[in-house]
């Protein structure tokens, strides 16, 4: 389980940078299980999160003062390589307006 998270996790990463998109924590930081990215400029949590919502997705706000800032990415439990792309692709269908 833990290599499979893993393996996620450097998928989901690896999809969000291509993306554009920041990360708040250092690499050596970073989690397997959850990716913790800056929101993209623009666009507010509520929209992407009930953008994510309608295609099945769910994303969580940043805590703190990091609220309105930033989203948690899960990618754990039965989460395979192919929903994580599925996700990607309508986040970035979502960041490009056209969803």
């Amino acid at each position: 389980r833990i290599k499979r998270y893993k393996r996620n996790a450097e998928t989901l990463r690896k999809g969000l940078k291509n993306l554009g998109l920041e990360f708040y924590l250092p690499k050596q930081y970073r989690s397997n299980i959850v990716a913790y990215v800056m929101l993209p400029k623009g666009i507010k949590f509520k929209y992407i999160h009930d953008k994510l919502k309608k295609n099945g997705f769910v994303i969580y706000p940043g805590k703190g003062p990091l609220t309105k800032k930033a989203m948690h990415i899960a990618n754990i439990g039965t989460i395979d390589k192919k929903a994580i792309k599925q996700f990607l692709q309508t986040l970035k269908t979502i960041m490009q307006g056209r969803a």
